[in-house]
């Protein structure tokens, strides 16, 4: 009865093992296919040609110095609420201006 349970101890640690492995390997692939083409437009261009942020466009625009560092050079993340968010917080492209401080 014990033999048993080791043969099958092992077969289990050759499992994991292989499993283990195997894991690895494919997530050693290359993922070169799945990425994204370089974005070309800055994010001033995108916000002031997509209607969503009409508002962030304008916002912007009361800061020149975020103006020229946003359409600039360099690799930028923004995470940027839409109109329905600002318009949710009382914000318009009409009194953006007021709430700047």
């Amino acid at each position: 009865m014990k033999r048993n349970l080791k043969f099958n101890h092992n077969w289990l640690r050759l499992l994991f093992s292989l499993t283990l492995i195997l894991s690895v390997a494919t997530a050693c692939e290359d993922d070169d296919g799945d990425t994204l083409p370089a974005q070309e437009d800055s994010i001033i261009t995108i916000a002031a040609t997509t209607e969503q942020f009409s508002i962030l466009a304008a916002a912007i625009e009361e800061y020149p110095d975020l103006v020229a560092t946003l359409g600039g050079e360099g690799t930028f993340t923004v995470f940027a609420p839409t109109n329905t968010a600002f318009e949710a917080a009382g914000i318009t492209e009409d009194n953006v201006d007021e709430v700047r401080n």
